[in-house]
């Protein structure tokens, strides 16, 4: 099940997009709670951890990019899809590492067909994994920003500051974890794509604004990686 918001100021619109939420859910047979927000800082304010946020970019007063970067740091498992009038502000829409850019204006066919593609992708995301060990834990794959090894162990970083020791080597959690849009970015660290903000000079910083060292041997395949997962997305 997925917690999803929409967010925007016209009445009009806010309806729309959710009519349109909820017939892409039920094409998708995908079981939701949905909220609706008129401002961004109602958005903000909410409790709930929301999977994914349908988001316009110009709202009364604020603007989408901001609200954004404000969702990146309070909930970094969230997924912001941007909705606008226009893709006038598309550019600035994906350095904030938006999943998606949608235009309002698009034959309802295509919106359709984005929004579906928005649901098969979270859905693509949801591989439990067991992690930890007396007890082991059920963790989604999508949860997981990075896996460090430390000392004698790796630790698994969580969403919401979780972190989990494991007793599999460096080896076995590449071999787990590869595969699910991870990448090695240091000798001993593991970093979920999804979560990566920028790369930069020796250094990767995350959504939650964690910065973790980057090899130069590696910068060059971290870049490629990073770029070649923003552009799957637009």
């Amino acid at each position: 099940m997925f917690n999803i918001a929409i967010c925007d100021d016209s009445p009009v619109d806010l309806l729309s997009i959710e009519k349109l939420v909820r017939e892409c859910l039920m094409d998708e047979s995908i079981h939701s709670v949905i909220k609706t927000f008129h401002s961004g800082k109602t958005l903000l304010a909410s409790s709930i951890e929301f999977d994914v946020i349908f988001l316009d970019i110009l709202l009364q007063g604020e603007h989408g990019v901001d609200i954004a970067q404000a969702i990146a740091l309070k909930s970094p498992r969230a997924r912001v899809v941007f909705v606008s009038n226009s893709s006038e502000f598309m550019q600035e829409g994906y350095k904030v590492n938006a999943l998606r850019y949608i235009t309002k204006s698009a034959d309802q066919r295509i919106l359709r067909q984005d929004i579906n593609e928005v649901f098969r992708y979270l859905m693509s995301l949801e591989q439990e994994i067991w992690v930890g060990s007396n007890p082991s834990v059920s963790v989604k794959t999508s949860e997981v920003m990075y896996a460090s090894k430390e000392t004698r162990q790796m630790v698994f970083y969580l969403t919401g500051g979780v972190h989990i020791d494991d007793n599999r080597t460096l080896k076995q959690c590449e071999a787990l974890l590869i595969p699910q849009h991870f990448v090695m970015v240091h000798l001993g660290i593991l970093v979920n794509v999804r979560y990566i903000r920028n790369v930069m000079n020796g250094l990767v910083e995350l959504k939650a604004g964690t910065r973790l060292p980057l090899s130069r041997r590696m910068n060059k395949s971290v870049k490629e990686t990073f770029l070649t997962f923003i552009k799957a997305r637009q």
